[in-house]
């Protein structure tokens, strides 16, 4: 996990959680690292017992993949589990005890990164980027799935937007929204680039919340989170 946050990650949190600030003291939070599926062999990335998040992050987690440098911020207390693709496409989800099945749409955190998959990475963010899908369909990869009936987006620069669904899932947005759902869903999705060796390569990743009226509140924070995490992963992160 890098530990200097850069000014995109600040540029994006500040867009997304109204009144945050830069400069505003963050917490420090457990790590727990996840089972994780591996599809390939592949050395661990450390992961520290604790880690430096914004915001005050009380009774939350960070849960991670062992082979991957993903993380999603969560109520503590939570089951998890990750998958990491022989391909680097990586899922972290988390939920509550109350959600007997796992599946999100009862309840949780999910995030997901997809360094080299050109069809998942375009799949993921042609609903919300005209660029994204007008490639997928030039490629012939796929169609782009229509938004769900009453979604919001928010635009928040030019390579990430937030979005909420309502209840009910949406059977064809792919692993990061849930199929079928009692609650929202309210996410974040990052269709971007950061400068490697001299050249751009893209970033593309999201997270969703999923979690009762109750606790809907800490779903600002699990986004805000998110993005800041991103940005301290991909210096210079900027538009696809």
């Amino acid at each position: 996990m890098a530990l200097r946050a850069v000014a995109a990650a600040a540029v994006l949190v500040s867009a997304l959680v109204p009144g945050w600030r830069a400069d505003r003291p963050g917490a420090s939070v457990p790590v727990v690292v996840c089972p994780t599926t591996v599809g390939a062999e592949t050395a661990p990335v450390p992961v520290p017992a604790t880690a430096g998040v914004p915001g005050p992050a009380a009774h939350m987690a960070l849960y991670a993949a062992v082979s991957a440098d993903l993380e999603v911020l969560g109520p503590g207390g939570y089951f998890c589990q990750a998958t990491v693709g022989a391909d680097g496409n990586t899922t972290v989800t988390a939920w509550p005890s109350s959600n007997m099945t796992g599946a999100l749409g009862a309840g949780g955190v999910r995030a997901v990164s997809y360094p080299a998959c050109t069809g998942c990475q375009l799949a993921l963010a042609c609903r919300f980027f005209a660029g994204a899908a007008r490639r997928l369909e030039v490629d012939g990869l796929a169609h782009c799935a229509a938004p769900p009936r009453g979604e919001m987006v928010k635009r928040l620069n030019a390579y990430s937007v937030q979005f909420t669904d309502p209840p009910g899932g949406h059977p064809s947005a792919g692993a990061l929204v849930p199929p079928a759902g009692t609650y929202p869903t309210e996410g974040v999705v990052v269709y971007g680039s950061s400068l490697y060796r001299g050249q751009r390569d893209p970033v593309v990743e999201g997270a969703t919340c999923v979690l009762p009226a109750a606790q809907r509140a800490a779903c600002a924070e699990v986004l805000h989170t998110f993005t800041v995490l991103l940005g301290r992963r991909y210096p210079g992160l900027g538009p696809a």
